[in-house]
């Protein structure tokens, strides 16, 4: 009897994610704590590309890069899309938005999935970004004051009442391609 071949599924959401296989009572969790630079579980390669091939939500993980799979030669043998440039996990998005340079900033709000958005929103939430134009620029792509937040956060300390949120109905700049 051969050993089943496991593959390494990782976590690029910012946050935990589940998921329920039609054949088990249990989740799968990838839940990412404060002292985990990654997430990753290792799946059995039947089971997992059966899930993918039999449960939309699921595989909607996957085409979202909340879940990804980076095994080239795995993508490849399952004609799953190349990853690109602009889906980055955890480190490389703060490395990107603390110490990267503001047109790469840009670009990857630009093209990169909402997933990875979201992981830009959270980790300047956990840290305190300083560049204005870099907060600016985040706000228009996600719609998402940051800024704000770092106010109410100071008020909050200081025992300040914060006021209601106000949510911006537009969100995402638009994403048009660069010429």
């Amino acid at each position: 009897m051969g050993t089943k071949r496991k593959i390494k599924v990782y976590n690029y959401s910012g946050h935990g994610v589940s998921h329920k296989p039609a054949d088990s009572l249990a989740f799968i969790r990838w839940n990412i704590l404060p002292h985990m630079s990654e997430c990753v579980i290792e799946m059995d390669e039947e089971k997992l590309i059966s899930e993918i091939e039999t449960n939309i939500g699921f595989r909607r993980m996957f085409d979202a890069a909340t879940l990804v799979i980076k095994d080239k030669a795995i993508r490849e043998k399952y004609n799953m899309e190349e990853l690109d440039e602009y889906v980055l996990d955890k480190n490389q998005v703060e490395e990107v938005v603390f110490e990267g340079a503001i047109e790469r900033l840009e670009d990857v709000l630009q093209y990169a999935p909402d997933t990875v958005l979201d992981t830009v929103v959270e980790v300047c939430m956990k840290r305190e970004l300083k560049d204005r134009s870099k907060l600016k620029m985040i706000k228009e792509y996600t719609g998402k004051d940051i800024e704000s937040y770092y106010v109410d956060m100071e008020k909050e300390k200081q025992g300040s009442p914060i006021e209601e949120e106000k949510v911006s109905a537009t969100g995402k700049k638009a994403r048009q391609k660069k010429a």
